[in-house]
């Protein structure tokens, strides 16, 4: 008895000791330790997108630690606003947001983190899908009732979708035509989709290619035909910026260097997103195919504007913000801009990418960047080639853009002065879409001469073209304007009255198409 005694008396004192030791004073440990020697730790908030995958990777936290610096990842789940509270209150020194998803969730913290630069952009890794025996394009979703369209809400899904049906004028917030039906991820909103449950849903890969996988669906639009639109950046607390601003750009640093190591070894880049993702081997090809990673030299010559040697560059963060804020707006999100006194620059502090830039392109980095040569156009002014008449009839039809109606004096060509705006509201919805040609259709009212009405309505497209040609530099190859008379009436709206429906007749229509 008294040898059990003694024994129960040793394993207690040896599990004391052991507890004792776990939740010993961290300061202890730390002294004794090469972690004594971490200057700074760096809270960045994040979730399971892959285009965060290089600066929650290993090499990304190995580049830090050899500066001393610890990163610290911490998924939320997506919950923006969360996020964007901790970076308020300093429980997050960093954070990564699509543009739209900041300028939403961080106005109610009254902005407390600037853009230091743009991660990546969705290229094809997101799209909307629909079954092919609901709707081969857009428009054949327009005029029916009783669809149902699914995504995950408050996440760059629900941006495409709400982009979508504003620029194509898809009523999907109106109940009798569509129902939406919140999905649990994009894998659960494919599992919808395929079981019947849903008409439409919006995708990200590897969903995406699965789903096109199978003949029965059909993709209506997809982002790498899209422009400024699911955007990432990484958001540094302001306040943090100033009083560390040797760390921020240790980061600032670090990321680009990690981010260049992975392009250059393409098996450790999709182990690392293996590693981040969790997705599976034979789907990691498609989720990296679909996201355009923004190296430094194409943030400073495509994004911050940043100018070296002969190039001029471009501000397309500018535009990205620019076209969040219409899409916020024109949702119902805001009544007006949210942003201080309606200013973008607001958002926005290049000052230690520009200091890490510079030390790049003097060669003062541990591996060489070269600087962009030439920058890429994706402006509304773009050049295409040109198209026989031939070639234009098989191009794809994406969908007929939402435009104000644009009127002309009665029996004539001539544009009206009143209606002239709605091409600068237009041109703003092009530039979200710059790889697609637009073809100008031309109508006529109901009564009249057939002969007469397909004149005018061709005389009327052409007018719309020449607006756009003159007016605002696009290119007359990205254009075709033809009439069809009065064949093609605009789709009759429940309940509409037949003298409000002949009074939309006469019109001008612009349909966006590609191969």
């Amino acid at each position: 008895m008294k040898h059990i005694v003694i024994g129960g008396i040793f394993v207690l004192l040896l599990i004391a000791a052991m507890v004792g030791y776990k939740f010993m004073d961290d300061a202890s440990l730390t002294a004794s330790s090469d972690s004594g020697n971490i200057r700074a730790t760096v809270n960045i908030g994040v979730d399971s997108w892959a285009g965060y995958s290089v600066i929650c990777s290993t090499e990304m936290r190995r580049l830090t630690l050899e500066r001393e610096v610890l990163v610290k990842c911490k998924d939320d789940g997506a919950d923006y606003p969360g996020r964007m509270a901790k970076l308020r209150n300093g429980d997050l020194e960093m954070a990564v947001a699509t543009v739209d998803g900041y300028i939403a969730a961080a106005e109610a913290e009254d902005y407390p983190a600037s853009i230091l630069f743009v991660i990546d952009e969705s290229q094809g890794g997101d799209a909307i899908v629909a079954n092919i025996n609901v709707a081969k394009n857009t428009n054949d979703l327009k005029g029916k009732q009783g669809l149902r369209i699914t995504y995950t809400p408050d996440s760059p899904s629900a941006t495409l979708a709400a982009q979508w049906a504003n620029d194509f004028n898809v009523p999907i917030n109106d109940p009798t035509s569509f129902t939406i039906i919140d999905s649990n991820g994009s894998s659960d909103a494919l599992q919808k989709l395929q079981n019947g449950e849903a008409d439409v849903a919006v995708l990200w890969e590897p969903d995406v290619s699965k789903a096109l996988a199978n003949s029965n669906f059909v993709k209506l639009l997809g982002t790498e035909n899209t422009k400024n639109l699911i955007v990432d950046v990484l958001l540094a607390n302001e306040r943090y910026i100033k009083s560390d601003p040797e760390i921020v750009k240790i980061i600032t640093e670090s990321y680009f260097l990690a981010l260049h190591y992975y392009n250059s070894n393409p098996v450790e880049f999709e182990k690392a997103i293996m590693d981040y993702t969790k997705v599976k081997s034979d789907q990691v090809a498609a989720l990296k195919d679909g996201i355009d990673w923004i190296s430094l030299p194409r943030n400073a010559a495509e994004w911050l504007g940043i100018n070296h040697g002969s190039v001029k560059a471009r501000r397309q963060i500018l535009s990205t913000i620019d076209t969040a804020v219409r899409l916020l707006v024109n949702s119902g999100v805001f009544a007006d801009n949210p942003l201080p006194n309606g200013n973008p620059l607001r958002i926005i502090n290049s000052t230690p990418f520009t200091e890490v830039f510079t030390a790049a392109m003097n060669g003062q980095l541990p591996v060489p960047f070269q600087a962009v040569t030439q920058v890429k156009d994706t402006s509304v002014t773009r050049k295409f080639k040109k198209l026989s008449p031939g070639r234009w009839t098989k191009l794809k039809e994406v969908g007929s853009l939402r435009i104000e109606a644009i009127r002309f004096k009665t029996g004539t060509a001539m544009l009206s002065p009143e209606r002239q705006e709605s091409f600068v509201k237009l041109v703003e919805m092009l530039a979200t879409y710059p790889h697609y040609r637009i073809k100008i259709v031309g109508h006529s009212g109901r009564r009249g001469n057939k002969q007469a009405n397909m004149d005018l309505s061709k005389q009327r497209s052409l007018t719309a073209a020449r607006w756009l040609m003159n007016e605002f530099g696009i290119d007359k190859h990205r254009i075709y304007a033809y009439g069809v008379g009065n064949q093609n009436p605009p789709v009759r709206q429940p309940g509409e009255k037949k003298r409000a429906w002949s009074a939309r007749w006469p019109r001008v229509e612009l349909i966006l198409v590609g191969d």
